[in-house]
C-alpha cells in the first residue's frame, strides 16, 4: 500500500512538471519535424543554445533520450521522441477543441439543440447561417461533433439520429441519406500575414489525418511537377496553429477560414502555380427536426442566391 501511494505521488509529481512546460513540449515538436536543431532555433526564434537546453531538460524529466544526432549533426528521433512526437500532436490537438469548447455559455444546454458532424472543417455558408440564427435566438445551440473519424463513422450518427446533419468530402455511401454538394471552394497558399515570398520560396506542412481517403483531399499539391519545400508533416489543427504563427504555409480550401476563425490570423499569401478546388457535401437523414429543416433551407436559399446562371 505505501509502495503504490510512493509510486503514484512519482507519477502525479511527474505529470505537474509537464503540465507547467507545455511550451517545452512544443519546442520538442518544432525540433522533432525539423532537419536540424539549426532550423528548429531559426523558425522558434531562439538561438540553439536555448533549444538544445529545453530538449535536454525534456529527456532529464522523462527519463529518456528523445533525439539522437550523428556526427554530421544529422538528426533522428528515438523510439521514445517518435512516441513522444505523436502524443505531443494529439496533446496540442485537444487542446486546440478543448480552448474552443470554454468559448461556449455554461448556462446549460439550451432547449434547441443543432447537431453538426464535419471530419475536418465548416463550410462558411453553413457556419454563418448557424451564427446568425444563434444570433437571433438565444435558445439556439449548434453542437459541432468534429471526431476526425472516417466518413463511415459519421455517416453511421446520421444514419442512428445522433447528428442531425454532417459535412463529408463526398458523397455518403449508405442510400437512406440524403446530400447536396455545396459550392467549390478554391485552394489558397495560406499563412500569416507577414509571410513574404513566391510559392517556391516558402517552407509548408502537409497534413496528417486519419483516413487516406482524407489526406488524398487534402494534400493535392503535384509535387512532381511542382516541387516545394516540405520541412514535416502535422495534424490539422496543429498546422493551422505553426502556419497561423508565422513557421509555414499551408495549401488548402479558403473556406477553413471561416470555418476555423483565423480570419484575422491567417491569409493568401501567394498565388499558387496551379488552381484546384474543394466541395464540400451537405448529408442528413430524411425527415429533419423543424429546425434543421429551416437551417437547411436558409443554407440552400444562400447558395442558390450567389449562384449564377451558366
Amino acid at each position: 500500500m505505501i509502495a503504490d501511494e510512493y509510486s503514484n505521488q512519482i507519477i502525479q509529481e511527474k505529470l505537474q512538471s509537464l503540465a507547467l512546460k507545455t511550451d517545452t513540449l512544443y519546442y520538442f515538436i518544432i525540433t522533432a519535424d525539423s532537419d536540424s536543431l539549426q532550423e528548429a532555433a531559426e523558425r522558434l526564434f531562439i538561438t540553439q543554445q536555448a533549444l538544445s537546453r529545453q530538449i535536454k531538460q525534456l529527456e532529464h524529466t522523462l527519463g529518456f533520450k528523445l533525439i539522437q544526432r550523428n556526427q554530421k549533426k544529422e538528426q533522428r528521433l528515438t523510439p521514445a521522441g517518435q512516441l513522444l512526437r505523436t502524443e505531443c500532436h494529439a496533446l496540442f490537438t485537444r487542446l486546440y477543441h478543448l480552448e474552443n469548447l470554454f468559448l461556449t455559455p455554461d448556462q446549460g444546454l439550451p432547449n434547441t439543440a443543432f447537431r453538426l458532424g464535419s471530419l475536418l472543417l465548416l463550410d462558411s455558408h453553413v457556419s454563418s447561417v448557424m451564427d446568425e440564427w444563434q444570433a437571433k435566438d438565444p435558445s439556439f445551440y449548434p453542437l459541432i461533433d468534429m471526431p476526425g473519424e472516417s466518413a463511415s463513422s459519421l455517416e453511421l450518427k446520421l444514419m442512428n439520429g445522433d447528428l442531425d446533419m454532417g459535412l463529408l468530402l463526398a458523397p455518403p455511401l449508405q442510400p437512406e441519406l440524403t446530400y447536396i454538394a455545396l459550392p467549390k471552394s478554391p485552394y489558397a497558399i495560406i499563412g500569416a500575414p507577414e509571410v513574404r515570398g513566391t510559392w517556391q520560396e516558402l517552407s509548408y506542412f502537409t497534413f496528417v489525418t486519419h483516413q487516406h481517403s482524407q489526406e488524398d483531399h487534402f494534400n493535392v499539391w503535384p509535387e512532381k511537377q511542382w516541387p516545394r519545400k516540405i520541412i514535416g508533416k502535422a495534424d490539422f489543427a496543429m498546422a493551422l496553429e505553426l502556419a497561423a504563427c508565422g513557421h509555414v504555409c499551408l495549401h488548402m480550401p479558403k473556406q477553413i477560414l471561416d470555418g476555423f476563425a483565423y480570419q484575422d490570423r491567417l491569409v493568401e499569401v501567394t498565388p499558387a502555380p496551379f488552381e484546384n478546388h474543394y466541395t464540400p457535401y451537405l448529408v442528413w437523414k430524411p425527415p429533419l427536426s423543424p429546425v434543421a429543416e429551416a437551417i437547411k433551407t436558409e443554407i440552400l436559399r444562400r447558395i442558390y442566391a450567389t449562384q449564377t446562371p451558366d
